[in-house]
């Protein structure tokens, strides 16, 4: 301990002498592991694999050293491996139920959990581990219940107290949901996710001082990013000539937030955003021809004369704190030159639909804002309709599965491939209406002004947030809530409902 050096050369000389032995590698690999040489150390995994195929902690290596390296799939498939050696070990488990439910695999993560807890009755980690897999199915009410049995053994930390606040305001229990917020915040004032749901609840209440305050606060890793090229602060006083914006990870929130860059320019500041994916440059660069589009943190001269930075998410406190003055729709627009590619999805139907289920932002699956395909279905009982499905990813698979495949129009594999939302920006110009759940391309059509249905959850983005149809972000939105919690069965009833009375209504017009 304290000697990685002299551990990894211990290692080499061992390997020497039992060249045969798949310790000694995966003890190499441990050591590699801590050094941040995700690589080497899965090279390592790897050769006590090919030593010993049964070796359990050769998998367990492996899967840390993917998941280090943001491969899920290869830690899934590693940490599956050491579970079928090893069905005893809860922390295998209990670990390969975490990176299922990373993947979006709620009901394998959930089986994985309830096994451990077959075995060890009250688990703390597994309950944490079934009840976000019962979150992920759809079943709040369960999950609560087990994170409640797990707040009863263990003393509250962060993660569940946030988790469970998520719950109770899908559940329609705002005001316990805010306590819990408190708690977690009581616990650790600075920590980014609890200001983040902190600011979420705030402005879903229309308390905007407190919301944006704490949606600046939350910013942490945006102003991480300016640090590290030496980027000096911006407090909102005086006009610095360069103001290089940073964005957070969650491509929502970039796109809720990005129509205030004009207003900066209004004030003879050259606003850069800096997005946080390069791959969502192009789709900013509509924005307006003021704002400078960084896709890469390398483009920033931080000797350039006269440049601070600022995290996007400051810029509601400092700069335009009620929405109603903000910039006004559309302030995003399609690729012109992509517009001619997607004008055949006007021949499909006699109203052209595109569909949108599940909700993945910064690369995640966000379980309360996704809802299955086969909920779809009244619309797609609607004569004269044709869909067009706009999912991509693991859940676009349930076009494969559901009655109505037929009245799916489906999109190219590389639809989107050569950068964030810009085919999908153009189809959505051609199509009379987007039904979506909350989620980034939902904002995008919002952002652009087209008609919008957007199917709500108990917790929604706070650009969305609010008792009925409407919002005070984006015009062209119509928000349908559920009325029951999880049950999305009502929401898209009354979606077709709409839906066939507008288009009676435009035949009558004709």
């Amino acid at each position: 301990a304290g000697h990685p050096d002299a551990a990894l050369a211990d290692c080499e000389r061992l390997l020497e002498l039992q060249p045969w032995s798949p310790v000694h590698p995966v003890n190499k690999g441990f050591i590699l592991l801590e050094r941040g040489a995700a690589a080497e150390a899965r090279a390592a995994a790897e050769q006590a694999i090919s030593l010993a195929p049964d070796f359990v902690d050769a998998h367990h290596l492996l899967g840390e050293c993917c998941f280090l390296i943001s491969d899920l799939e290869g830690a899934c498939a590693a940490y599956q491996q050491a579970v079928t050696r090893a069905p005893l070990r809860a922390d295998f488990r209990l670990r390969y139920a975490f990176l299922l439910r990373r993947l979006g695999a709620f009901a394998e993560a959930h089986e994985q959990s309830a096994a451990v807890l077959e075995a060890e009755p009250g688990n703390p980690a597994a309950l944490f581990e079934r009840g976000m897999a019962r979150e992920g199915l759809g079943d709040a009410a369960g999950a609560l219940e087990d994170l409640d049995a797990l707040l009863a053994k263990e003393p509250p930390f962060t993660e569940v107290l946030l988790a469970r606040a998520r719950l109770l305001t899908h559940l329609g229990a705002r005001a316990d949901a805010r306590a819990s917020i408190d708690k977690a915040l009581h616990l650790d004032a600075h920590n980014a996710h609890a200001l983040d749901a902190r600011a979420n609840e705030a402005l879903a209440r229309g308390t905007w001082a407190e919301g944006w305050a704490a949606l600046d606060a939350a910013a942490q890793a945006a102003r991480a990013r300016l640090a590290a090229r030496n980027v000096g602060i911006w407090d909102g006083t005086g006009s610095p000539r360069v103001l290089v914006v940073a964005a957070g990870e969650r491509l929502s929130d970039t796109i809720a937030l990005a129509r205030l860059l004009p207003l900066l320019a209004d004030r003879g500041i050259e606003p850069r955003l800096l997005v946080a994916d390069p791959a969502d440059a192009a789709l900013f660069a509509s924005l307006d021809p003021r704002v400078v589009i960084l896709p890469d943190p390398a483009r920033i001269d931080p000797a350039e004369e006269g440049m601070l930075g600022v995290a996007l998410a400051s810029l509601p406190q400092l700069v335009a704190p009620d929405p109603a003055l903000w910039p006004r729709v559309p302030y995003l627009h399609a690729p012109t030159e992509r517009l001619s590619a997607w004008s055949h999805a006007r021949s499909a139907g006699d109203l052209v639909i595109g569909i949108h289920w599940q909700s993945e932002d910064a690369g995640r699956v966000e379980p309360l804002r996704r809802a299955s395909l086969d909920a779809f279905a009244p619309l797609a009982a609607i004569e004269g309709v044709r869909l067009v499905g706009l999912q991509q990813g693991a859940a676009a698979a349930q076009m494969d599965r559901v009655p109505f495949r037929g009245r799916i129009l489906r999109l190219e594999s590389d639809f989107d491939a050569d950068g964030t939302f810009l085919d999908s920006a153009a189809l959505l110009h051609h199509l009379d209406l987007l039904v979506s759940v909350d989620a980034p391309l939902a904002h995008l059509a919002a952002a652009m002004n087209r008609p919008v249905l957007l199917a709500a959850s108990g917790g929604t983005h706070f650009a969305f947030a609010g008792d009925g149809a409407d919002n005070g972000f984006y015009p062209s939105v119509r928000v349908v809530r559920q009325e029951q919690p999880g049950q999305w069965g009502g929401v898209f009833t009354a979606i077709a409902a709409g839906v066939e009375m507008g288009k009676a209504e435009n035949h009558e017009h004709k």
